[in-house]
């Protein structure tokens, strides 16, 4: 198992991504930081997937300033995560996915969902990526509450919610997959006691973490079930 950190070139600008790699015939997964951006505070995440047998994939992107992005600073996390599969991931291997609010959203959109901004404006990504499941923590759904906007999704979905996220709240997390196509296969988990950042391996420094030791023991949980459920599709 090797872990490197690579630059790549970006549409603006060159950027870091971390992969660590287990071998070419491996099952990929292609991670996607929140607002903050650093996979680094995922990195429990990321090596517990590569010690599943999962070559990770984890670009890097400078924080958000504002929690509500604009069309360009989502475009251009667009195109790293879209780099950095391209050039890392073996084509002949499946692809899987996780993220983390504004990333698990990115996600969405890679597999052919139509994001919106506040101001309205339509994200549509000229390919869709052929995820074979996705697994999105807290995603940050408003962007997807515009015309038709999941009408184009088929990529398998396990949707990931705390009981206390009051960014993200429950309801808001049951009415995303009711806005699912009918057809698509959709699973729902709320991890109790969960707020949106209790996801993130290491919190921001603004956020108090009460009890790290339970929380992580949650986490490894959270990571060998989605791994199990990735494994049925291997």
């Amino acid at each position: 198992m090797i872990e490197q950190t690579h630059q790549l070139s970006g549409s603006n600008s060159p950027f870091n991504v971390t992969h660590l790699a287990v071998g070419p015939n491996a099952p990929t997964l292609l991670f996607a930081a929140g607002r903050g951006g650093s996979p680094d505070r995922h990195h429990a995440l990321l090596h517990s997937f590569h010690t599943a047998g999962f070559n990770v994939i984890a670009p890097h992107f400078e924080m958000l300033p504002d929690p509500v992005p604009t069309r360009a600073e989502l475009l251009e996390r667009l195109d790293r995560l879209c780099v950095a599969a391209d050039q890392l991931a073996v084509p002949t291997t499946r692809l899987f996915g996780v993220g983390h609010s504004i990333g698990a959203s990115l996600l969405l959109n890679l597999a052919g969902a139509t994001a919106y901004t506040i101001k309205r404006e339509a994200i549509e990504h000229p390919f869709s990526f052929k995820f074979t499941h996705l697994a999105l923590l807290t995603p940050a759904i408003d962007f997807f509450r515009g015309p038709n906007a999941l009408d184009a999704l088929s990529t398998p979905l396990t949707v990931v919610g705390g009981s206390e996220d009051n960014i993200i709240p429950p309801n808001a997390i049951q009415l995303f997959a009711g806005l699912c196509p009918p057809q698509l296969e959709v699973s729902v988990q709320m991890v109790v006691g969960a707020h949106h950042f209790s996801f993130m391996d290491q919190m921001p420094p603004h956020i108090a973490d009460h009890n790290p030791e339970e929380r992580m023991a949650v986490l490894g949980g959270l990571y060998t079930h989605i791994q199990q459920i990735f494994a049925q599709k291997v």
